[in-house]
C-alpha cells in the first residue's frame, strides 16, 4: 500500500549534475528523481519506508547561469575525544582487503616524525600459512610513536601506532582546492509529487504520512535539503489545498530532455549490508504542459 504528498521546493540555484561531464559541472535542466528524493529524505526517512517519486512539476521559466567556483578535493576530519584530550590519536592495525590478518611482523617500514598517508604500506607481516602479507595505512598524518616492533604478534584491529591527525582543510593548499567552472540553473521552483511504500508490512498504515505532513509543514529537516549541491540550499513547503501557480513560458511547457539519471541501483550484502556495487539507472524525461511523469524504477534503463 502506498500513500502520497506533494511538496512544493525553490531556491535560487541548482546544480544536478550530468554524469557524462567530468571536469566541469553541467547542470541537467530539471532536478532529478534522485534529487527529489534526496529532499524528501532530508525531511523524514525511516528504514521502514521507501520514497518513490511519482511526477514533477517545473514552476518556473528554465535558465542557466555560469559561476566559478572553489572546490575542495578532501574531506574535513573530525578529532576524536582520544586526540581532543591527548593531541594525538591511536591507529590501529588495518584490515588487508576488508580481510582481518593476523601473524608476526617483520619488516616494520614507518619510524616516528614521518608522515604517512593513506595506502603507504606501514609494515609486513607473516601469518601462519607463511604468506608474507604488506598493511597498508588508513590514516593520514604525523607517526608520534609506534607501539609494535619486529618480532611482536600483530592482527587487524591491534593498537599499532599514535599518530598526529590531519584535522581541518588548508584552503591555500592548491593540492586540495580547484577553481572550478559551473554551468547551473537559476530561480527554480518545482512541485514534487511522490509518495512511498511500506517495507513493514507490520508498520502502522498512516504514521509515517503523518510524520512527513508534519514535519513538513513545520519546516523541521534531519539536514537542510539542497537543490544538487550542498552550497544550493531548498526551501519547501506542503502542498495541502491550492498548488502554486506556473511561471514556465508556453515555449518551454512541451520538452523533451532525453535521457536523464533516475537513480542509482546498489547492490549490497545482505549479511553485511556492505554495498558492493551500484549501478546509475536512466530514464527518458518528457515534459507534457509542465509536468514530467517519472516512470517506475523497475522500467529504468541501466
Amino acid at each position: 500500500m502506498s500513500y502520497g504528498t506533494k511538496l512544493h521546493i525553490w531556491g535560487d540555484f541548482a546544480c544536478f549534475t550530468r554524469p557524462e561531464m567530468k571536469a566541469e559541472r553541467v547542470s541537467y535542466d530539471v532536478i532529478t528523481p534522485s534529487a527529489a528524493r534526496g529532499v524528501l529524505e532530508a525531511i523524514y526517512w525511516k528504514p521502514q519506508i521507501r520514497w518513490v517519486i511519482d511526477s514533477i512539476e517545473v514552476l518556473k521559466p528554465i535558465r542557466f547561469t555560469n559561476i566559478r567556483r572553489n572546490e575542495v578535493g578532501c574531506t574535513m576530519v573530525t578529532p576524536s575525544e582520544e586526540y581532543r584530550e591527548t593531541g594525538r590519536q591511536t591507529a590501529k592495525a588495518p584490515k588487508m582487503n576488508q580481510d582481518n590478518v593476523s601473524g608476526i611482523l617483520t619488516n616494520l617500514l614507518i619510524k616516528p616524525g614521518q608522515r604517512v598517508e593513506k595506502k603507504d604500506v606501514l609494515a609486513e607481516i607473516t601469518e601462519t600459512s607463511g604468506k608474507v602479507s604488506p598493511l597498508e595505512s588508513n590514516s593520514t598524518g604525523v607517526i608520534a610513536e609506534i607501539l609494535k616492533h619486529p618480532g611482536d604478534s600483530l592482527a587487524s584491529g591491534d593498537d599499532f601506532f599514535r599518530f598526529i591527525p590531519d584535522i581541518g582543510i588548508d584552503a591555500t593548499d592548491s593540492d586540495v582546492r580547484q577553481q572550478r567552472s559551473s554551468l547551473v540553473l537559476r530561480d527554480v521552483a518545482y512541485v514534487i509529487e511522490a509518495h512511498f511504500v511500506l517495507l513493514d508490512p507490520s508498520e502502522p498504515i498512516g504514521k509515517h504520512l503523518d510524520i512527513f505532513n508534519r514535519r513538513a509543514r513545520r519546516g523541521q529537516y534531519f539536514h537542510h535539503p539542497y537543490l544538487g549541491t550542498r552550497e544550493f540550499p531548498a526551501n519547501f513547503e506542503l502542498v495541502e489545498s491550492e498548488r502554486p501557480s506556473s511561471q514556465l513560458p508556453p515555449d518551454q511547457r512541451d520538452n523533451d530532455f532525453g535521457f536523464m539519471l533516475h537513480d542509482i541501483s546498489f547492490d549490497q550484502d545482505p549479511g553485511t549490508k556492505r554495498v558492493k556495487d551500484t549501478t546509475p539507472r536512466f530514464y527518458r524525461a518528457k515534459m507534457k504542459q509542465g509536468i514530467i511523469t517519472v516512470p517506475p524504477f523497475q522500467q529504468a534503463h541501466s
